[in-house]
């Protein structure tokens, strides 16, 4: 990452989910090439240290009109990170965090500069809008959508950004970016999952060949943050794909994994019928007799170990000038080793 450029001097930038990874990310990212940047989020220590970095703490719920509307009031960019994007929780609450408080920032971006919106909202919906209980290889921004969504977080992603054509329809700028497996420094989402399934030691083996997935290092998606400033007005209202272009199966990923720690994995069959229908009988019991607290096993998380969900990120090139990091071994390697 460069920094100490002055790319967007003069910008002023809000970053919701700040406090998280990738909005973390973004906004040091941003502020460090020059960009004024208020940083939203739910940690109050998190945005102290945010603040000591030259980050404007900009607190407030997202759900709260007034304090949103306080934190858009003259930005020129607003750069929506925050999400609820847990595997497991109630429907409402994702409805809220996702939908909702995208609704709510949408139209405090619409009335943001004296009535006239923002110059650019960039959007960060998900790749789980696709998620299915079959295959999806290479897929395109317009691939067919499941009719049913494997989860409340895909649902609800799904509909914050219809929500947000809505808005876009009314004058709004806005792209949408969907990063598949977001890995880096800081991480506290995918490789912690990776890891803890290794931890199991052993290799899926699936009736229907190996499962594979994107894996996407935090920089691809800082880069198309960035170029979505200066994009060029054809790709307002767009979805973008975003990952590394170098799909990689989940048996691989596991045997580096266990490589880097040193570790034998034995092989382990699996039927998906079977397993599905044993993770959704979890999830009923949890949910009602459990108080609704967290399996450990969920539909969600097991489509993603048993189906492929692999994109094409041709439209990002083309329109976008995305240029994926690549080499996706040895950047796992690398987070492994840190």
């Amino acid at each position: 990452m460069t920094s100490g450029t002055s790319e967007f001097k003069g910008k002023r930038v809000l970053v919701t989910g700040a406090t998280g990874f990738l909005g973390g990310a973004a906004a040091r990212d941003l502020r460090a090439r020059g960009a004024e940047v208020r940083a939203q989020g739910r940690n109050p220590e998190l945005l102290r240290k945010l603040a000591a970095d030259g980050l404007v703490p900009a607190p407030g719920d997202l759900l709260d009109r007034a304090a949103v509307a306080k934190m858009v009031a003259d930005v020129d960019v607003v750069v929506h990170c925050a999400a609820l994007s847990s595997p497991w929780g109630t429907y409402e609450a994702f409805y809220r965090a996702n939908v909702e408080a995208t609704e709510i920032l949408a139209d405090a971006a619409l009335a943001a500069r004296g009535g006239r919106p923002v110059e650019r909202f960039i959007h960060i919906s998900t790749p789980s809008i696709y998620t299915a209980r079959f295959h999806r290889r290479n897929l395109r921004e317009d691939a067919p959508l499941p009719p049913k969504k494997i989860s409340g977080y895909g649902e609800t992603k799904w509909l914050s950004e219809v929500a947000l054509d809505r808005r876009i329809e009314r004058g709004l700028w806005a792209i949408k970016l969907r990063p598949l497996n977001i890995i880096g420094p800081g991480d506290t989402t995918v490789l912690p999952r990776l890891l803890r399934l290794a931890d199991r030691k052993m290799i899926p083996v699936l009736p229907e060949g190996d499962a594979e997935t994107d894996l996407t290092p935090i920089e691809n998606v800082l880069a198309v943050i960035r170029s979505a400033f200066t994009a060029p007005d054809g790709v307002r209202g767009r979805a973008y794909n975003i990952s590394n272009g170098e799909p990689i199966t989940i048996p691989e990923i596991l045997r580096i994994i266990h490589a880097v720690r040193g570790v034998e994995a034995r092989p382990r069959k699996l039927r998906p019928r079977i397993a599905l229908g044993f993770a959704g009988a979890v999830e009923w019991f949890y949910r009602n007799f459990r108080g609704g607290a967290e399996p450990a096993v969920t539909v969600q998380a097991l489509c993603a170990l048993l189906y492929s969900r692999s994109l094409n990120v041709e439209a990002a090139r083309r329109d976008l000038g995305f240029r994926p990091l690549g080499g996706t071994e040895a950047y796992l390697r690398a987070r492994l080793s840190e």
